[in-house]
């Protein structure tokens, strides 16, 4: 098979590339790292440098698909890195929760189940590497935090992670409000204003209110990190 026909879908053998380059790089991390919250920033710092060039090269090689108005750094996963490079840089254990448990569950969904765009496409192109790519730093950011022992999860601060969500959510609410009525109609940071795959459209055949339609994922996330933290401690 020539190379340039080499494709990625979820749960085929070049998906599972990247989850095995996940595991061995955790598995590096924690048994190599000495000086960990100097690592971890710079992670973090990669990171985020990763994400800006992947999304200039998304929109500049798109032919108009992509708008730089909708890739700014406002979907959760883009959020997850900010707090994470924040939460480690101040030791906030608030914000580094909100990587381990919202963080880190929805790049493993992102993995799971990726956007129709990033389905069955070239593995070799940078639309691949850029999402496939930014997601596996994530896991491996968001579970360092813990492996590393800098952030030690516990369960009296689970509201208080929450409640981060909820406030994040109705900010970037906000911002594609005032997008969607001034430089982009579409705008659609975190998906407050539309679904964008099948459960969440479920969700919202529910609950037919913009942001609102995502709030149940909140008591979702919550058993994630309580049974996250159940996990390794």
């Amino acid at each position: 098979m020539k190379f340039k026909n080499l494709r990625i879908n979820s749960f085929s053998p070049l998906w599972w590339f990247y989850i095995l380059l996940q595991l061995a790089s955790i598995i590096v991390i924690k048994l190599t790292v000495v000086k960990v919250k100097l690592f971890l920033t710079l992670f973090a710092l990669f990171t985020i440098l990763f994400l800006l060039v992947y999304k200039y090269i998304l929109v500049t090689t798109s032919n108009g698909q992509y708008i730089f108005a909708n890739e700014l750094p406002l979907y959760l996963c883009n959020l997850n890195i900010i707090y994470g490079l924040i939460g480690v840089i101040y030791e906030n254990q608030i914000l580094m929760g909100f990587c381990y448990s919202i963080g880190l569950v929805g790049a493993i969904l992102a993995l799971v189940m990726p956007e129709e765009d990033f389905t069955n496409i070239p593995f070799f192109s940078s639309r691949a590497f850029g999402f496939y790519g930014y997601h596996s730093l994530l896991v491996i950011f968001d579970i360092s935090l813990v492996t590393t022992n800098f952030f030690k999860p516990q369960y009296n601060i689970v509201l208080k992670i929450m409640l981060l969500a909820v406030i994040t959510l109705l900010a970037v609410h906000l911002i594609n409000i005032i997008f969607s009525k001034t430089i982009h109609p579409l705008a659609n940071y975190s998906f407050t204003m539309y679904p964008i795959n099948s459960i969440l459209e479920k969700m919202y055949q529910i609950i037919p209110i913009r942001c609102v339609y995502l709030f149940p994922l909140i008591p979702v996330f919550a058993l994630c990190y309580l049974l996250l933290t159940f996990l390794v401690t």
